[in-house]
C-alpha cells in the first residue's frame, strides 16, 4: 500500500500511474467509448414550406425562444435557424427605381457635405482656440 501511495505521488519509476485517462482500458480490454451504447442517427424528415413559416413566425414572434418552439416540436436547432437566416434573406429590398434611385444620390452628396462642413468647423475651432492661448 505504501509503495503505490508513494508511486502515485511521483516517487519512483510510476509511469504507469501517469498515463492520461484517454489511454485508460475499461474491464475486458475495450476502451470506455467502445462500451457506450450508440445513438441511432435521426431519420431525415422533410417538412412543408407552411409549416417552415409557421415555425419562423413563431420564432420571430419573441414570446418563446428558439430551443422552447425546437422542444415543442421536436426540432433540431440547427434546422430551425437554418429557416430563420434563410427567411431574412427572403426579406431583402428589391432593386431601386429610377426615383429611388435619384433621392439616394441626392442625399448621399448632401450627406458628404454636411461631413466637409464639419469638418471645416472642427479645423475652424481648433484654429481659434489656439490663438486665444
Amino acid at each position: 500500500m505504501r509503495v503505490r501511495l508513494l508511486r502515485l505521488l511521483g516517487f519512483g519509476v510510476a509511469s504507469v500511474w501517469r498515463t492520461s485517462g484517454i489511454r485508460a482500458r475499461a474491464r475486458g480490454g475495450m476502451s470506455m467509448m467502445e462500451n457506450m451504447p450508440k445513438k441511432k442517427p435521426r431519420q431525415r424528415r422533410q417538412f412543408t414550406a407552411d409549416f417552415k413559416a409557421e415555425i419562423v413566425e413563431l420564432c420571430l414572434r419573441g414570446d418563446r425562444s428558439v430551443p422552447d418552439v425546437c422542444k415543442d416540436f421536436d426540432l433540431t436547432e440547427s434546422a430551425v435557424r437554418l429557416w430563420l437566416a434563410q427567411s431574412d434573406d427572403s426579406h431583402q429590398p428589391k432593386d431601386l427605381d429610377r426615383d429611388e434611385r435619384d433621392e439616394l444620390a441626392q442625399l448621399r452628396r448632401e450627406n458628404r457635405r454636411l461631413r466637409e462642413d464639419i469638418e471645416i468647423l472642427k479645423r475652424a475651432t481648433a484654429f481659434f482656440a489656439r490663438g486665444t492661448r
